[in-house]
């Protein structure tokens, strides 16, 4: 949906006064955020693809709760992900495993920022995150706003 040639296809006069709230978004001026994006263009993906720095997240959060429980015991992990991706704790951001292996080894807190944003669970065990409202611009291309 967020590929220009859905402008093309459909014309940008066609759409222009219309709005779309699409995927979630991530602050691409966030140091967590360019952590992933330098090491994901260097594996030669695209880091703003749909959800990429989104599910990178998961995969590095699953880990990191994994460690946190000594194995990958289900019953360990929903406790294990609140430990890892919340404060207080030292602020381990994507690709920074070994840093984060050494305190939860030790014991100690880690708090994961990630690449599309902190991973707060709220009471209910979701986590928000920035969604991206887009629009076409006066140049006939995506016109982007993040919101919380």
């Amino acid at each position: 949906m967020s590929d220009a040639s859905v402008i093309k296809q459909i014309g940008a006069d066609n759409l222009g006064d219309r709005i779309w709230i699409t995927q979630a978004a991530c602050d691409t001026n966030d140091a967590s955020y360019q952590a992933f994006a330098s090491a994901y263009k260097e594996s030669g993906s695209d880091p703003q693809a749909p959800y990429a720095a989104h599910g990178y997240d998961v995969t590095f959060l699953m880990a990191l709760a994994i460690e946190k429980a000594g194995a990958a015991d289900r019953s360990k992990i929903s406790a294990a992900l609140r430990a890892v991706a919340s404060a207080p704790g030292e602020v381990i951001r994507p690709g920074e495993w070994a840093k984060a292996k050494a305190p939860i080894g030790a014991g100690k807190d880690v708090n994961y920022e990630g690449a599309a944003g902190p991973n707060d669970f709220d009471a209910s065990g979701d986590v928000t995150g920035l969604f991206s409202v887009k629009q076409v611009g006066a140049h006939g291309n995506w016109a982007r706003e993040i919101l919380k």
